[in-house]
């Protein structure tokens, strides 16, 4: 029955959600072997050779803590790409992976960072993010036999069990512009506009700038507007360190503390907008020194409208911190 394990290629890899079986098939195959022998006998054939049938799906003894790495994202995944000598428009925000179409950048997105609904089995510790990957690991790992009935995948009993809702993002930032979406499709539709009209790439995307963009929210920038007036900061340097503020991959499912990026994204109205505000300033990056007799160059992330208002405050800069872009002095009035 071992033999039935799937083998995800490149190609349905690339269509398809991240699962468990495509990046360390032969470990997770001996891993359910030595679970299913010893604990689930009465999923085996019989002396006569015979399928077990939905009703001996038992397990004995408690389950499996779930991995940590479960929820790991395409931030660590190294699948091979589809290839294509179209040219790649769009990227994912978070790993960079570049995509022909938009169908397939949104899809990409919301599989492996947006994650709306996960899929948990219930004999064994394996969390899948799409329902037909759960119903291929329970078909093929478990020889679950209503999973292999030809039924709609979302309307399978096994999968509408399964399905558990996931806490969401509640906002966005651009990381082009100043924008912020509290909508998914929109925040799609809008960074799309960056890539198909505006001429932009990936590399014009800047993490500060999504940190400042999503300190547009409505509550939250009520409170950081007045900490800058309480400050009697005139000027700021808006620069904010990516491994330091950036989002914490798995978050909140792993339980690793949130950083600046988790906490505005998602952000609910019971939270305090005045202390996530506080974290942003003290967050920020100093100004760097400015190097003697440096041209000063607009940088591509920011649209012309923004940097015609900090174009006259902008401190000359080549020599920057790891993964720290600076958007230039911001005139707060």
């Amino acid at each position: 029955m071992f033999s039935q394990w799937p083998i995800r290629d490149s190609m349905s890899s690339c269509t398809s959600s991240w699962s468990h079986v495509s990046k360390n098939y032969p470990n997770q195959s001996m891993s359910e072997a030595e679970y299913v022998l010893p604990h689930n006998q009465s999923l085996l054939s019989d002396s006569k050779g015979s399928p077990p049938s939905s009703s001996s799906r038992t397990r004995s003894g408690p389950r499996q803590p779930i991995p940590k790495n479960s929820f790991k994202t395409c931030v660590s995944t190294h699948k091979q790409s589809r290839i294509s000598n179209k040219e790649h428009k769009y990227f994912c925000t978070a790993c960079k992976k570049t995509f022909v179409s938009k169908a397939d950048w949104k899809r990409h997105e919301e599989t492996y960072q947006e994650r709306v609904e996960q899929y948990q089995c219930d004999l064994c510790s394996s969390i899948y993010f799409l329902d037909k990957d759960f119903v291929a690991h329970h078909k093929n790992s478990h020889r679950c036999i209503s999973c292999a009935d030809n039924v709609q995948c979302s309307k399978k009993r096994h999968v509408q069990e399964a399905r558990q809702q996931r806490r969401t993002r509640t906002g966005w930032g651009c990381g082009f512009c100043c924008h912020f979406s509290n909508d998914w499709t929109e925040r799609c539709n809008h960074i799309a506009r960056h890539l198909e009209r505006g001429g932009n790439t990936v590399a014009n995307w800047y993490h500060s700038m999504v940190i400042f963009s999503l300190l547009q929210r409505p509550a939250i920038q009520l409170e950081w507007n007045r900490l800058l007036k309480s400050t009697c900061e005139q000027q700021l340097t808006l620069a904010w360190n990516r491994h330091s503020t950036g989002r914490v991959e798995g978050y909140p499912e792993t339980g690793d503390a949130p950083q600046l990026q988790d906490l505005l994204e998602y952000y609910t109205p019971d939270q305090d907008a005045a202390l996530i505000a506080g974290l942003a300033f003290d967050k920020l990056v100093p100004p760097p020194v400015p190097a003697k007799d440096s041209p000063m160059t607009p940088p591509n992330a920011l649209n012309n409208d923004i940097w015609e208002l900090m174009s006259n405050t902008v401190v000359a800069d080549t020599i920057l911190p790891t993964d720290a872009e600076y958007l230039g002095k911001w005139r707060v009035v």
